[in-house]
């Protein structure tokens, strides 16, 4: 009976946990809610895994090249609250490309941005919309007396599924984005 196959997919659970691990990461069982099961969560796993393969194109070399070749309708701007231009890395050539339109959209967006925050912005010469994207640590995990070893990739979760957020709320599905905390933050 279905009954029965689904109580033994249930109680299965374990040899389900050590398949994630095996052909997944152990990463993903952090990444998921814990009321799902592990055998829901090797369903999704494997979902995603084939969403990425047909949607998700990694592109090696500048931000702004991949722009220009893909024209996506959202790009991702690394930052620090004040929204201050560093002028290099990915964000100064983000900026350089987007052009003074878009200078002058992002002095309209009231700062400090909170961490960890996407605000879309009209994207001047370079796309539809930029999505700043406070990438700064904050201070509890760069100040933490006993670090916990997971902050950072806790910190970097938050971001990148709030910038997906923000993209998605405003309709957008073409995205592209650099690595993010990996150039001044290190990460």
């Amino acid at each position: 009976s279905s009954h029965g196959l689904r109580s033994a997919v249930v109680s299965a659970n374990g040899m389900w946990t050590a398949q994630v691990n095996r052909d997944f990461n152990q990463r993903v069982l952090s990444a998921v809610p814990k009321q799902h099961g592990s055998f829901e969560l090797y369903v999704a796993a494997a979902r995603l895994r084939r969403s990425c393969a047909a949607h998700l194109q990694i592109y090696s070399g500048s931000v702004v090249d991949a722009v220009k070749e893909l024209h996506p309708r959202v790009v991702a701007c690394p930052c620090l609250p004040g929204l201050q231009n560093l002028g290099y890395g990915a964000q100064g050539a983000i900026r350089a490309a987007a052009g003074a339109k878009f200078e002058s959209a992002l002095r309209l967006v009231p700062t400090p941005l909170p961490e960890a925050a996407a605000v879309l912005v009209p994207g001047g010469q370079l796309a539809p919309k930029v999505a700043m994207t406070v990438t700064s640590l904050p201070l509890r995990v760069i100040l933490a007396f006993d670090p916990d070893p997971h902050a950072e990739r806790t910190f970097l979760l938050e971001l990148h599924r709030g910038l997906l957020a923000v993209a998605r709320s405003a309709g957008e599905r073409s995205l592209a984005m650099p690595t993010l905390g990996t150039g001044g933050q290190g990460m």
